[in-house]
C-alpha cells in the first residue's frame, strides 16, 4: 500500500489537466469578455446612429425663421415615431426627453436610477452661433442631440470575474451626442430682396406670391431693394471672373451679364442689402436685358456677355408713328400705332399697394393686347395683327401671368418679331449684331433670383445691412425696364425655387459638425 501510494505521487501522466483546466477558464473568460465587449460597442454604434439621424433631421427645420425651433423638435419626433431600440435597458419605444435635461439624466444614472425615469431616449438642446444656448428662433444656429445614458448589462465577464474570485464589470453607461447645422448655398446671384412675415401663422404663403409682381425701391425707404453683390463669388468660367470685385464693374457685371456669372456662395447668414444711392448703375446694368445701355454700360452695346434679351421691341418704328418708341414689351412713345409695355398690377396704379402687388392686371392685359394687336375684326375672335392662328390667340388671352404672356407671344411669333405686323419693314425688334441677335439664355435672360426676406424679426433694415435671413427665394420676371427716375424695378414672381437643389441655383446642406 505505501509503495503504490509513493508510485501514484510519482506518476506524472494527466499533470497537463492542471494546466488545461486553468487555460479553459482564462480562455472563456475572454470569450465571454470579447461578447460583452462588443454588445457594448454595438450599443454605442447605434446610439450615436441614432443622435446623428435626429440631428440631422432637426437641424435641416434651423433657418432663424419663425418657428424653427418647433419645426426642429417636430421633425426629430417624426424621424423616431414607432421606432423601438433594443441597444440597451428601458423602454423599446422611442421617444424624444421632456421632463429632463441631459446634465439631469447624466446625474440620475451617476447616482444609480433608471434611465427610463429621463423620460425619453434623447434631449434637444439648440446652440446660438458662439455655442451658448439659443433663446429664440433668430438666434439659433445649430442642433445638439444628446442620448439619454442606456445601461448595457454585461452578465458574462461579471459570471466570469465571480468564478475567479475577481471583480467584474456590472453594467456600462453608452452614451451619445450630435451637433447639426444647415448652411444655404445659392449658385445664382441674389439680386432683389422684398420684405415679408415668413410666419405661416401670419398667413406666409409662397404659392400665393406667384403671378403677384414686386416693386423693388430702396430698402432704406421702402420694403425692398437690391442686394449686395461683393460677397458673392464669380464663375471661374463666367464673364465677371476677370473683374476686380472691389469696383462697381464687378457689380455691374453680376446684375447685368448674361450666363453663369456667380459661383456657389454661403447665404446660411443671410444676405447683405445694397444701399439705394448706388442704384443708377445697376439700374443700367439691369436694362441692357432691354437693348437699353446708359450709364456705365453705354459702351457694352455689342459686348456680347450684355446682350438682350428676344424680342424687345425699342428697335420696333410702330407703322405711322414718326416719334421714337419706348422700350421693353414697349412703353409707349406716341405716334399713331403706339406699342404698350406689359401692364402693371392694377393696385399699384390704385394705390392699394406699395411693394407687393396682388397679381390682378385683367384690364391692363386687355388693352395691352388691344393696342399691340389690334381691335377685334367684326364677328372674329383673332386680332387681325395678331401674328399666329385662333389656338395661339386663346393661349395669350387665358395666360395667368405676365411671364406666361410673353413665353406664348414668343411661341406665336416662332422665331420672328413679336409685333412684326405693327412695325415699319426693315425696322427689326431686335439688335442684328454680328455676334448674336440676342441673349443665348433665351428667354431666360429676363428672369433673375429674388430673396423673401424676414423683415418681422426685428431686424433694422436701413441702406447696408449684415446678414438679413432670407425666408425664400424665387425665380422672378422682369416685366418693363427699370426706371431711370424713380430708381425702380418691377418684376414679377414666377415661382418658388426649392432648397433640395432640384433647379440647381438653391442648395441647403445639412451636416453634422460634431
Amino acid at each position: 500500500m505505501i509503495r503504490d501510494n509513493r508510485r501514484f505521487r510519482c506518476n506524472e501522466f494527466g499533470g497537463v489537466l492542471i494546466f488545461w483546466a486553468l487555460g479553459i477558464v482564462a480562455f472563456l473568460g475572454f470569450v465571454a469578455l470579447s461578447f460583452d465587449v462588443g454588445r457594448i460597442a454595438n450599443t454605442q454604434t447605434e446610439m450615436q446612429t441614432l443622435v446623428d439621424e435626429v440631428a440631422l433631421a432637426a437641424g435641416g427645420e434651423i433657418d432663424r425663421l419663425p418657428g424653427a425651433q418647433e419645426r426642429a423638435l417636430a421633425a426629430a419626433d417624426d424621424l423616431i415615431r414607432g421606432k423601438i431600440q433594443t441597444f440597451g435597458d428601458g423602454g423599446q419605444l422611442l421617444d424624444r426627453g421632456r421632463a429632463l435635461s441631459t446634465a439631469e439624466c447624466d446625474a440620475l444614472v451617476d447616482a444609480g436610477g433608471d434611465p427610463a425615469d429621463c423620460d425619453g431616449d434623447f434631449t434637444v438642446a439648440f446652440l446660438d452661433a458662439a455655442g451658448g444656448p439659443a433663446l429664440t428662433d433668430a438666434t439659433t444656429r445649430f442642433v445638439r442631440v444628446t442620448a439619454v445614458p442606456r445601461r448595457v448589462q454585461t452578465p458574462l465577464s461579471r459570471g466570469i470575474a465571480l468564478l475567479t474570485g475577481g471583480s467584474g464589470l456590472d453594467f456600462f453607461d453608452a452614451r451619445a451626442t450630435a451637433t447639426a447645422g444647415a448652411t444655404t448655398y445659392a449658385c445664382e446671384p441674389v439680386r432683389f430682396g422684398f420684405c415679408v412675415n415668413p410666419d405661416p401663422a401670419a398667413g406666409y404663403d409662397p404659392s400665393a406670391l406667384e403671378g403677384r409682381q414686386i416693386r423693388i425701391a430702396d430698402f432704406g425707404s421702402g420694403n425692398s431693394g437690391l442686394l449686395d453683390m461683393s460677397s458673392m463669388y464669380p464663375n471661374v468660367e463666367g464673364p465677371c471672373s476677370d473683374v476686380s470685385v472691389n469696383g462697381v464693374g464687378y457689380e455691374v457685371c453680376m446684375y447685368g451679364a448674361e450666363g453663369a456669372t456667380s459661383g456657389c456662395f454661403e447665404v446660411g447668414d443671410g444676405l447683405d442689402t445694397e444701399p439705394g444711392t448706388k442704384g443708377g448703375n445697376f439700374l443700367a446694368a439691369i436694362n441692357t436685358r432691354f437693348d437699353i445701355y446708359t450709364g456705365v454700360t453705354n459702351n457694352d452695346e455689342r459686348d456680347i456677355d450684355y446682350r438682350p434679351a428676344p424680342n424687345v421691341v425699342r428697335e420696333c418704328t410702330p407703322q405711322g408713328n414718326s416719334g421714337n418708341n419706348g422700350n421693353g414689351n414697349g412703353n409707349n412713345g406716341g405716334g399713331t400705332l403706339p406699342a404698350a409695355s406689359l401692364p402693371r398690377d392694377s393696385c399699384f396704379d390704385g394705390g392699394g399697394c406699395t411693394t407687393i402687388g396682388d397679381g390682378d392686371w385683367t384690364a391692363g392685359r386687355a388693352d395691352y393686347l388691344l393696342t399691340n394687336y389690334g381691335p377685334l375684326p367684326d364677328g372674329g375672335d383673332t386680332p387681325e395683327d395678331f401674328p399666329g392662328d385662333l389656338a395661339d390667340w386663346v393661349a395669350v388671352s387665358t395666360a395667368s401671368t405676365r411671364w406666361e404672356l410673353y413665353l406664348a407671344e414668343l411661341a406665336a411669333a416662332d422665331g420672328g418679331d413679336i409685333l412684326e405686323n405693327r412695325c415699319i419693314t426693315g425696322v427689326p425688334e431686335t439688335p442684328g449684331y454680328a455676334a448674336a441677335p440676342v441673349s443665348a439664355d433665351g428667354p431666360g435672360r429676363r428672369l433673375m433670383v429674388g430673396a423673401a426676406v424676414d423683415c418681422a424679426s426685428g431686424i433694422d433694415i436701413n441702406g447696408r445691412t449684415q446678414d438679413v435671413p432670407a425666408a425664400d427665394y424665387f425665380l422672378m420676371f422682369l416685366t418693363e425696364p427699370a426706371d431711370g427716375g424713380n430708381e425702380d424695378i418691377w418684376l414679377e414672381v414666377v415661382q418658388e425655387i426649392p432648397t433640395d437643389g432640384t433647379e440647381s441655383l438653391i442648395y441647403r446642406v445639412v451636416r453634422l459638425l460634431d
